[in-house]
């Protein structure tokens, strides 16, 4: 009986570590979660309220759960430095691309007829807000919105398609100096069409990709072979 009491006692003092243990696991996570939410509500660089919207930069030394967070910057100083680096570079990518497409649009959209009636009035004044916040990277945005089109008109000569099992097929090229781009098909399309999917590149590199792939069309379609190795999970 006095055995059995003992077993019993000591049973119970492990389970009530275990349990402040799991407790004070938990309350460690939730601090962690409320530090990481905390950092999201400043900018790094100008340490003004995000409101929710940031750009996370992170580095990766390993599996993606590994990443560290390495700063939180809000969308107009990630622009303004993606905006710089393009200045110095040349180098484009997507949000640069994207944010000039839409400036651009803006600017065409406000000199259209249709845009100048009284019922467009409020239309009007969001659209110029929006220019007036970004008016300093106004020749910039042309300047890639130009070198978009190039892209795209050099995409369009690509007569490669590569079947994928499910989805649109995506092709990504690699050059020497570790620019890339990648083509996304539309293989439902009669006519050989195809767009820009992502990039890391200068405009010059782009053209360079393309163009080498496309004279060397018939080589990559030759050279292309299914590896079974490859699958759905």
């Amino acid at each position: 009986m006095n055995d059995m009491k003992i077993k019993s006692g000591r049973t119970g003092r492990a389970r009530h570590r275990w349990v402040r243990n799991q407790r004070i696991q938990a309350a460690r996570v939730v601090m962690r979660l409320n530090q990481a939410e905390r950092r999201l509500e400043r900018c790094d660089t100008c340490h003004k309220p995000t409101r929710g919207a940031c750009v996370q930069h992170f580095r990766y030394l390993g599996k993606a759960k590994d990443a560290d967070l390495v700063k939180v910057e809000c969308k107009s100083c990630d622009l303004r430095a993606r905006v710089a680096e393009y200045r110095k570079s040349k180098q484009l990518d997507n949000t640069l691309m994207t944010a000039s497409a839409f400036f651009v649009s803006d600017e065409k959209i406000l000199k259209e007829p249709w845009m100048q009636g009284d019922d467009r009035r409020e239309q009007r004044v969001s659209i110029r807000d929006r220019l007036a916040a970004q008016i300093e990277y106004a020749s910039d945005f042309w300047e890639i919105s130009a070198a978009d089109e190039e892209i795209y008109g050099a995409i369009a000569n690509i007569e490669i398609l590569v079947w994928g099992c499910a989805g649109r097929v995506v092709m990504t090229i690699n050059g020497k100096d570790a620019e890339d781009l990648s083509v996304i098909f539309d293989e439902t399309s009669e006519e050989p069409r195809a767009g820009r999917q992502g990039i890391h590149a200068t405009k010059e590199q782009a053209l360079e990709l393309l163009e080498f792939l496309t004279a060397r069309s018939a080589e990559f379609k030759a050279a292309i072979q299914p590896k079974s190795s490859v699958g759905l999970l």
